[in-house]
């Protein structure tokens, strides 16, 4: 297990594709079919790595609460609107959700991700990441 910092230091998520999102008790975990990106020391260039999972392990988490770690927006013709964690599982379900943009904050140990699924536009946003555990 890695911590935040450690993991997303090696890894890279920009281009990549989420072919799944579970949720567990202590953590949410994005399935990468395809692999993401990584950097591996002394290389310039990015590799990809085989089908791996990201678990985020949240601080306190309560799937009951889910609104306290993790927001999630639908972009659909310009309107922004909250979603639910139901809704983008089964739109990542369809095709996958393609990822454009990720952005990590260190200091509040979050996550935010921009990507397109078949039928929208997605904004996640997960908070008070504790650990960042990738499985290959």
């Amino acid at each position: 297990m890695n911590t935040f910092e450690s993991s997303l230091n090696q890894y890279v998520l920009h281009d990549t594709v989420i072919s799944s999102v579970d949720l567990n008790d202590d953590s949410i975990t994005f399935v990468f079919k395809q692999g993401v990106f990584f950097q591996s020391p002394n290389q310039l260039s990015l590799n990809r790595t085989g089908t791996c999972s990201m678990r985020l392990y949240i601080r306190d988490f309560d799937k009951n609460s889910l609104y306290q770690n993790i927001e999630i927006k639908t972009i659909d013709n310009g309107f922004i609107t909250d979603t639910s964690f139901d809704d983008l599982s089964k739109s990542i379900k369809k095709g996958g959700l393609k990822i454009y943009l990720d952005y990590y904050s260190f200091f509040a140990k979050s996550i935010f991700i921009i990507g397109n699924t078949e039928d929208f536009e997605f904004e996640i946003t997960v908070t008070d990441i504790e650990k960042i555990d990738f499985t290959f």
